[in-house]
């Protein structure tokens, strides 16, 4: 099973400050279904969300082999205990290094090789 994470504002004309995440799955030629939502409080960072998504889905016994999600949910640690701990190959673009040290070419950071 393949799903995608996507997040959804929920509309500021209420005065709501939430929002939520919502999984559904994603395969070729099959109907799309919702797998998870899950509510939070608009200031909570979607990166903190994605292991819990997966607990939760382990809890339904829903587990994807294959989760797509957007750069908002990726970092390296969670690729790599993601697939370690869970079998699931999280797919996402990784942010990029805004650190002074990753914007200055004469300071020493880990994201480039050493000459």
């Amino acid at each position: 099973m393949k799903v995608m994470l996507g997040l959804e504002l929920c509309a500021q004309s209420l005065g709501l400050d939430l929002r939520y995440n919502k999984g559904e799955t994603c395969e070729t030629n099959q109907v799309h279904l919702i797998t998870h939502v899950e509510t939070t409080p608009a200031q909570v960072q979607d990166v903190e969300q994605t292991a819990m998504i997966h607990q939760a889905l382990a809890q339904k016994s829903k587990l994807p082999s294959q989760h797509f999600v957007d750069a908002g949910y990726v970092d390296a640690q969670l690729l790599v205990t993601s697939q370690n701990d869970d079998g699931i190959e999280l797919i996402g673009p990784v942010r990029a290094d805004t650190s002074w040290q990753g914007t200055r070419e004469d300071a020493y950071d880990f994201s480039r090789p050493c000459n």
